[in-house]
């Protein structure tokens, strides 16, 4: 698989959504390589979205995530966006399918204690980033890119 190389500037703050209040893990939020190749990380899922018709809760994944210490390895917002900026649809596809792919490694909180986590797709022909809610369920195709060891 070829190479995409993607650069972030981790000094920088991500991109606050709408009514943000704070994040779940402010340490992560510049956390990570400043410069990776897209097609070689990890695409990890959930135990139960494994299974046929596979879905879990955001909520059981961002905990599970957390008390296995592999929010580390997450993706975050800042990786989201240089992803939405710079890589081609078709290469976005080619890695992650035509799928969701949550970047864990930036989970807010908004006014009114709602959650959201940042998240990746393809919308009209271009990669959005998005803000969705926690409690969401994640399918078996949402895969949950992470930093290799």
């Amino acid at each position: 698989m070829s190479k995409v190389m993607i650069t972030v500037d981790r000094k920088k703050e991500f991109e606050k959504p709408e009514s943000y209040v704070s994040a779940a893990d402010p340490e992560l939020q510049n956390a990570g390589p400043l410069s990776y190749d897209l097609a070689a990380l990890e695409l990890w899922s959930h135990s139960k979205q494994k299974r046929s018709k596979g879905r879990v809760s955001g909520v059981e994944v961002y905990k599970y995530l957390e008390k296995e210490d592999l929010l580390k390895r997450c993706l975050t917002a800042l990786d989201g966006e240089v992803i939405a900026k710079t890589v081609s649809v078709s290469d976005f596809l080619r890695i992650f399918g035509n799928s969701g792919v949550p970047l864990w490694g930036t989970v807010v909180e908004l006014e009114g204690r709602k959650l959201r986590v940042s998240y990746l797709t393809v919308v009209g022909g271009a990669i959005k980033h998005f803000w969705t809610a926690l409690k969401l369920d994640w399918k078996q195709e949402d895969k949950t890119p992470m930093h290799p060891l």
